[in-house]
């Protein structure tokens, strides 16, 4: 949140996302981090490790077949999509 003024709004919509009341969320909220469209192009850049999405789905792969989650790697290309952050970069 970049305002304090719009706590009321950010908490209303950040609450009804995960179907509790603003109240109940609040105390969420020193740990919730909205990123800025040039830090949310920056995660879907590919690389290695926890600073981008791809590294660290990939940390989770390794984790989960470890675990016994699933036996096969999984391929996050397939199910990973940044076009939806990459078209709004290009609006003016």
């Amino acid at each position: 949140m970049r305002d304090e003024a719009n706590v009321d709004e950010v908490l209303k919509i950040l609450s009804a996302r995960v179907k509790i009341t603003p109240e109940e969320y609040e105390p969420f909220l020193k740990g919730t981090y909205i990123l800025t469209l040039d830090e949310a192009l920056k995660r879907w850049e590919k690389g290695e490790g926890l600073s981008n999405v791809y590294g660290s789905s990939k940390i989770v792969d390794d984790f989960n077949l470890k675990a016994g989650v699933y036996e096969k790697t999984q391929d996050v290309d397939k199910y990973l999509d940044p076009s939806i952050t990459k078209a709004l970069s290009t609006k003016e």
